[in-house]
């Protein structure tokens, strides 16, 4: 008897400790976001007189075939030293013309660098280089040397623009 009752409960035990499979639990996969595209522009300059500079991104299209303006309005000072300014567009829109007004005052602006960024792809303009990338219009004269635009007044006017050739936008959205 006590050797039925034993095996009895080691059945019992065998049966009952059975190796259930544990329900697999639904992982959630690691989404890594990709940081947006966006076009990024970074000027290295100092200048000589305090004043506004203005990054214009133009023609942006948008949707149902329209197009805005973005505009960027910094304060340069003359009391720093050579320095960064950064510019971000919004969202990933596709610009299509790019220009940097320089103020109202005449005034001597010395450019290290300019750096154009969208996604993984950069265009970088050394400060000797400005004429190859940017047209400039008659209020801006180009110093290749000492990497000097000197903006000047014509007629009681002072609109200096420099404007990014389209040749670079294209290579920088990668429509070539």
């Amino acid at each position: 008897m006590k050797k039925i009752l034993l095996l009895i409960t080691v059945i019992t035990l065998v049966f009952s400790c059975k190796n259930e499979e544990k329900p697999i639990q639904n992982e959630q996969p690691i989404v890594v976001e990709e940081a947006p595209k966006q076009l990024e522009l970074f000027i290295t300059c100092k200048t000589d007189k305090t004043d506004k500079i203005e990054v214009i991104f133009n023609r942006i299209e948008l949707k149902n075939n329209r197009e805005g303006e973005y505009v960027i309005t910094d304060k340069i000072s003359s009391q720093n030293p050579m320095q960064e300014y950064s510019y971000q567009m919004f969202d990933d829109y596709i610009v299509t013309l790019v220009q940097l007004k320089l103020g109202k005052v005449p005034k001597n602006l010395i450019v290290d660098q300019i750096a154009l960024k969208f996604d993984k792809r950069q265009v970088i303009i050394k400060g000797e280089e400005l004429d190859k990338y940017f047209a400039m219009n008659k209020f801006v004269s180009f110093n290749k040397e000492t990497k000097t635009l000197t903006t000047t007044k014509i007629d009681n006017k002072h609109i200096p623009i420099l404007t990014l050739r389209q040749g670079f936008i294209k290579r920088l959205f990668n429509f070539e």
